[in-house]
């Protein structure tokens, strides 16, 4: 089978909670249907992992629990600087 056809196969199932998620974080205007398959095609030709093919959507998201936000319009934390992250990482 090849990669498009089992995005094809596969996209229905992923469709309407992916829609409801970019609908919640404000992202749907930027990923129409077909760049979502699209995408899903090409992690699925390169045998990526399902959280490599959710990080183009997660990424854009605000920070915290979204639902959480949704539900009580609580505005997102703030998200930590660079010094603050270079803190939290260990030195390698």
């Amino acid at each position: 089978m090849e990669s498009r056809e089992a995005a094809q196969a596969i996209f229905p199932t992923l469709s309407r909670p992916l829609q409801k998620y970019l609908r919640a974080t404000r992202q749907q205007p930027r990923h129409s249907a077909e760049s979502v398959l699209d995408h899903l095609a090409t992690c699925l030709s390169f045998d990526m992992s399902p959280r490599a093919f959710l990080e183009r959507y997660l990424a854009a998201a605000p920070p915290g629990d979204v639902d959480s936000q949704v539900r009580t319009g609580a505005p997102p934390p703030p998200t930590p600087d660079e010094e603050e992250l270079m803190i939290l990482l260990p030195l390698l």
